[in-house]
C-alpha cells in the first residue's frame, strides 16, 4: 500500500474532545483500537467465542478474524463529508471545497457506503453478500439500533462520500482485509448471520465503549503507519484495557459434588438436587432443563448445580437468574451469594451484579464495571444530533448507570425477567443484552407466574438463546401442560429440532411424573420422576371464609395469640385497605406491595426477611402481621404460622401454601391450615359470583371459570395433598375437560380471547430471529418498551422539594457508595395506570420548572424524559405531588413510605 494513501486516511479524524493535549484521534487508529478490543474480548472469553463460531458455522479462529474485521469497519461512515464537518478544526484539507450537508448519522452513512460504494473485495473476501447484508448492520449499528437501510439513493451516497472520502474508506478496507480478515472467504449462510447479528452488535458496542476510553486509548498523533499502530500500540493497549474493564469472565471452578458446592454436610441434598448432580447431560448441543417440584425442595440450588456442571465443562462462562419481581430477585441474590462463589476458581474474583437495588458486595466478588464518560459531548450541533452520534462514552455512562443493565456484563447476574426480555424486544442496545446472555446459563424461576403476553416473550427468549447454543433451566412448582408445551417447543425451534412422534404421543398429562426433572436436547426428551422419599408427604387442611372482613378478624386473633400472620390480598388497593383496617384495630402490620419507591421497597424487603425469613427469631415473629400482594408468592423464603389469602387459581394457591409452616420450628403457635376467602362454589353461580365478594380478584384473574373450579376443588378436597396430587389438582382446574358454569362462560371466553390477543400483541413486538438486526421496529429506550400486557407501565421518579431544590426521594449516601444517580434510580416507582402520562410534562411554576431542569441534568441521557413527581410534606407520614393524565390535566398523588403511592 503506498504510504501516501495511508497518510491521506490518517487526516480523517474519528474522536475529538480529548482528555490530553492531543486534539483528535485519527479515525483509522480508533478503528484499529476497537478491532483489537474485539479480538481480545473473543480470545479471552472461550464460551462466547465458541457460541458465536458455532452459530455462524465457522472455526473459532475464523470467527475472531471475521468479527475483528467487522469491528474495524464499525465507524467507516465517519469518513463521510457530513461527519467530518462536525469538527471544522479537524476537517481534512482534501474536503475543504465541499459544502456542508445534513448528517444522517454515521451509522446510516456507513450503510449507504456499503451498498453503493464499497469495493468488491470486501464482499468477495469476507463472506457471501447475503451474510454481509446481515452482519455489517450489526457493526454499523453499534449505537443501540440498526442503521437506516435505504437502498434507493446512490446519488445521496456520492454526495456524502466525495472521491477523497471513498479513497479513505477503501484504504482502510484494503488494510483490514490484508491484516485482519480471514485467510479465505467464509461460507456463512444468511440464516446463520441473522441468528448471530444482534449478539455481534452487542459485542462491537462493548468493544467501541472500551476502545473509546481515553484512560487506555489516549489520543495519538498520526505519526505511525497502520502496521506499527496495530502491532505496537492498539494490540497492547487492548490487552490491558480488556483485563481492566471488568467484562472478562472469571474461570469456572472444576467439577465438585453438590455438598461441596453448597457448603453442606454430605448426603444433605434433596432428591431434586441429587438428580441435578447426577443426571446425564448431553454434550456439544444446547440443553433445556425443566425442574418441577414444590416450594422448599431446593429448585434454585439444583439449577445452580446444573449451571455449575455446564460451566465446569467449559460450555458456559456465567449465568443470569431471572425472577418475576424485584423482591424475588433481591431475596434470591442474598440467599445464594455464597453458593454463587463456588462456581468459580477460588483464586479469582468473579463479577456479580444484582439487577435491582442498593446492594453491598458479597465477599470474594467484585462489581461488574465498564468504562464510562458521562461528560463526553456530542460533535457539532447537539440539538440536531442522531443517536449514532452520541459519543460512546456518554452512551456507556447512560447504559451502565443502571444496575439492571450492568447485570448482563457480570459473571453472575440476578434480576427480573423483564430485563432479559428486552434482549428480544426493540429496546435500544438490545444487542448488549443478547451479547451479555451469550455463553451464559439462563435460569428462569417461577416460570408459571406470567400471563400469556409475557409467556410469549419468554418463549421467544428461550428460542433466541437456544439458537445461539445457550442452555436454559426452567423452574416451577406448578406448570400447566399448555405452558410446558409452549416453552419446550420454543426451545426445539431455537435448537433446530422437531418433536418426535413418540414424544408428541407421550400424553396424557396425568401420566407425567411429579416431582420431575426433564432434560431436553436435539436428540430428544428425557423426563424422570424425582423421588420424594426424603420429604414427608404433606396434607395441608384448607378452610374457607366468606368475606375479607372475617379473614381480618381471624388474622387479628391469630396475631394476638402470638402467631406470625400473612394476609395476602390480590390488589394493591385491597392490601392497603386491609393494612389500614388492621391499624384501626390497634395492630402494627407491615405492608408490602409493588407500588413503593425502590429504596423504600428494599427497606421493607429487609424487614420482611428479618421478621419472617428462614432465620427469623421467635421474639420478632410473635404477633407480627404482614399484609402483602403477590410479591410474596414466589421465591421469597418466608415462613408464617397463619395464612389468610384471597381466592386465586389453584397453581397460585399451591405457591402461597409454600409460605405456611415452611420451616421446622419448635413450639410453633397455631395450627397448620390454609384459610382462603372465597364465595361458595355453588352449581349455578351468576356473573357476579366472584366480583360481589372479591372485586379486585375478579379484575386480576379474568377467567372466572378457573376461579370457580378452584373453589369447587377446595370444597371437595378439604386439603391439599402435596406433592402426591399436585399434578392432578392442577389438571382438574386447567384440563380441557374441566367444567364451567354457564354464567361464567362469558368471562372464561373473554379471558381466553384476551390471552390469545396478548400472545398476538407480544409477537408483533418481538424481534424475530428471521429478521436479524434490521431496521424494522422503533428502537426505543428501555423505559418506553412494554414487557407486560397491563396498562402501559409508567416509571415515575419521586423528588422532594426542599429549600428551592429538588432532591431525590432516597438520599444519596457516600458511606454506602450511593451516588446521586443511584439515589434517583432508587427513587423510581412503576405504576400501571392507563390514564397517567408516560412522558415528562411542563411545570407551570417557573421556579419549580427551573428546579426540575436542574435535577434532570444529573440524569442519564436516555432518562431525561421520565416524569418527575415533586413531593411536598402534608402531614406526619404523607407527601403529595402532582402528575398529569394523558390529556395533560393534573392528578394529585400521595406518597407515604409505609403505604406507598396512591391517587388522592
Amino acid at each position: 500500500m503506498p504510504p501516501e494513501k495511508q497518510q491521506s486516511l490518517l487526516t480523517f479524524w474519528g474522536k475529538a474532545h480529548p482528555a490530553s493535549e492531543v486534539p483528535a484521534h485519527p479515525l483509522a487508529y480508533h478503528a484499529l483500537d476497537v478491532a483489537a478490543v474485539t479480538q481480545c474480548l473473543l480470545s479471552s472469553d472461550p464460551a462466547r467465542c465458541s457460541a458465536l463460531a458455532r452459530a455462524l458455522g465457522v472455526a473459532e479462529s475464523d470467527c475472531v478474524r471475521l468479527l475483528g474485521a467487522l469491528a474495524a469497519l464499525h465507524d467507516v461512515g465517519k469518513v463521510s463529508l457530513p461527519f467530518q464537518g462536525k469538527a471544522p478544526e479537524h476537517r481534512p484539507a482534501v474536503l475543504s471545497d465541499y459544502p456542508e450537508l445534513v448528517d444522517p448519522g454515521h451509522d446510516t452513512a456507513a450503510w449507504l457506503w456499503f451498498v453503493h460504494l464499497a469495493p468488491r473485495d470486501l464482499k468477495d473476501r469476507l463472506a457471501p453478500t447475503g451474510a454481509l447484508n446481515r452482519m455489517l448492520p450489526a457493526a454499523f449499528g453499534h449505537h443501540g439500533r440498526p442503521p437506516g437501510q435505504d437502498r434507493t439513493t446512490p446519488r445521496r451516497a456520492r454526495d456524502h462520500f466525495p472521491p477523497e472520502s471513498v479513497q479513505a474508506a477503501n484504504t482502510l478496507v484494503e488494510w483490514v482485509l490484508a491484516r485482519l480478515g480471514p485467510t479465505d472467504p467464509l461460507h456463512i449462510s444468511t440464516d446463520a448471520a441473522k441468528r448471530a447479528a444482534l449478539a455481534v452488535a452487542g459485542l462491537i458496542a462493548t468493544s467501541d465503549w472500551i476502545g473509546s476510553a481515553q484512560r487506555w486509548f489516549a489520543y495519538t498523533r498520526p505519526d505511525h503507519d497502520l502496521d506499527t499502530y496495530w502491532y505496537d500500540i492498539a494490540c497492547p493497549r487492548a490487552e490491558q484495557a480488556v483485563r481492566a474493564s471488568g467484562v472478562v469472565p472469571a474461570p469456572p471452578a472444576g467439577l465438585r459434588p453438590f455438598h461441596a458446592l453448597a457448603s453442606l454436610p454430605e448426603g444433605s441434598a434433596t432428591p431434586l438436587q441429587h438428580w441435578a448432580e447426577t443426571v446425564a447431560l448431553p454434550a456439544e448441543e444446547p440443553i433445556l432443563c425443566l425442574l418441577e417440584d414444590l416450594t422448599g425442595s431446593g429448585k434454585t440450588e439444583a439449577a445452580l448445580m446444573l449451571a455449575h456442571r455446564i460451566m465446569a465443562a467449559g460450555r458456559a462462562g456465567g449465568l443470569y437468574l431471572a425472577l418475576p419481581t424485584q423482591a424475588t430477585a433481591n431475596a434470591m441474590f442474598d440467599r445464594l451469594g455464597e453458593l454463587y462463589r463456588g462456581l468459580f476458581k477460588r483464586e479469582t474474583t468473579p463479577s456479580i451484579a444484582l439487577a435491582h437495588g442498593d446492594r453491598g458486595m458479597h465477599p470474594g466478588f467484585r462489581a461488574a464495571t465498564l468504562p464510562a464518560n458521562q461528560d463526553e459531548r456530542a460533535y457539532g450541533d447537539e440539538t440536531a444530533e442522531t443517536v449514532a452520534d452520541v459519543p460512546a462514552g456518554a452512551q456507556c455512562a447512560a447504559w451502565v448507570a443502571d444496575d439492571r443493565r450492568l447485570a448482563f456484563l457480570a459473571d453472575i447476574g440476578a434480576g427480573t425477567v423483564d430485563q432479559a426480555l428486552l434482549s428480544v424486544l426493540p429496546a435500544r442496545h438490545a444487542g448488549l443484552r443478547r451479547w451479555g446472555l451469550l455463553g451464559k446459563v439462563l435460569i428462569l424461576d417461577e416460570i408459571h407466574a406470567y400471563d400469556a403476553y409475557v409467556g410469549e416473550e419468554i418463549a421467544a427468549l428461550i428460542e433466541a438463546h437456544a439458537a445461539l447454543g445457550g442452555h436454559t433451566v426452567l423452574l416451577s412448582a406448578t406448570l400447566p401442560t399448555s405452558l410446558r408445551d409452549q416453552l419446550t417447543n420454543a426451545f426445539r425451534r431455537g435448537a433446530g429440532v422437531a418433536q418426535s412422534p413418540q414424544e408428541a404421543a407421550a400424553r396424557p398429562e396425568a401420566l407425567r411424573p411429579y416431582p420431575a426433572g426433564t432434560v431436553l436436547c436435539r436428540t430428544g426428551e428425557d423426563a424422570q420422576s424425582i423421588a420424594a422419599w426424603s420429604r414427608q408427604a404433606r396434607r395441608l387442611p384448607v378452610r374457607t371464609l366468606a368475606t375479607p372482613e372475617q379473614a381480618l378478624s381471624e388474622a387479628e386473633t391469630s396475631a394476638r395469640d402470638g402467631q406470625a400472620v400473612l394476609v395476602l390480598r390480590n390488589t394493591v388497593d385491597e392490601a392497603t385497605a386491609a393494612y389500614d383496617a388492621l391499624r384501626d384495630r390497634g395492630l402494627s402490620p407491615l405492608l408490602f406491595h409493588a407500588r413503593f419507591a425502590l429504596g423504600d421497597r428494599l427497606t421493607i424487603e429487609a424487614e420482611v426477611m428479618r421478621r419472617f425469613g428462614r432465620h427469623s427469631q421467635a421474639e420478632d415473629r410473635s404477633g407480627a402481621i404482614l399484609v402483602a400482594t403477590q410479591v410474596v408468592e414466589q421465591s421469597l423464603d418466608v415462613d408464617f404460622d397463619a395464612l389468610f389469602t384471597d381466592l386465586a387459581p389453584i397453581d397460585l394457591l399451591i405457591q402461597r401454601a409454600g409460605r405456611l409452616w415452611r420451616h421446622a420450628r419448635r413450639g410453633r403457635p397455631g395450627r397448620e391450615e390454609l384459610v382462603v376467602v372465597t364465595p361458595a362454589a355453588i352449581p349455578d353461580p351468576n356473573e357476579s359470583w366472584i366480583g360481589a365478594v372479591l372485586p379486585g380478584t375478579a379484575a386480576v384473574y379474568r377467567n372466572h371459570g378457573v376461579l370457580w373450579r378452584t373453589a369447587r376443588l377446595l370444597e371437595a378436597e378439604g386439603a391439599l395433598d402435596l406433592p402426591d396430587r399436585a399434578r392432578a389438582l392442577i389438571e382438574s382446574v386447567y384440563g380441557q375437560s374441566a367444567p364451567t358454569p354457564e354464567a361464567l362462560l362469558r368471562s372464561s371466553s373473554e379471558a381466553e380471547g384476551q390471552a390469545m390477543a396478548g400472545r398476538a400483541k407480544a409477537r408483533a413486538e418481538i424481534l424475530p430471529l428471521s429478521s436479524g438486526y434490521a431496521d424494522t421496529h422503533h428502537w426505543e429506550p428501555d423505559h418506553r418498551i412494554r414487557t407486560r400486557d397491563a396498562d402501559d407501565p409508567v416509571t415515575l421518579r419521586l423528588g422532594r422539594w426542599q429549600d428551592s431544590v429538588i432532591q431525590p426521594w432516597i438520599d444519596p449516601d457516600p458511606k454506602v457508595d450511593r451516588t446521586t444517580a443511584m439515589a434517583w434510580q432508587l427513587s423510581q416507582v412503576s405504576w400501571n395506570l392507563k390514564r397517567l402520562a408516560r412522558t415528562a410534562w411542563e411545570e407551570p411554576d417557573p421556579a419549580l420548572a427551573r428546579a426540575v431542569a436542574e435535577a434532570r441534568k444529573t440524569w442519564g441521557r436516555w432518562e431525561r424524559d421520565l416524569p418527575l413527581v415533586v413531593l411536598r410534606p402534608t402531614g406526619k407520614d404523607g407527601w403529595t405531588g402532582e402528575a398529569r393524565d394523558d390529556k395533560g390535566q393534573p392528578l394529585a398523588i400521595r406518597y407515604c413510605p409505609q403505604r406507598g403511592l396512591s391517587l388522592t
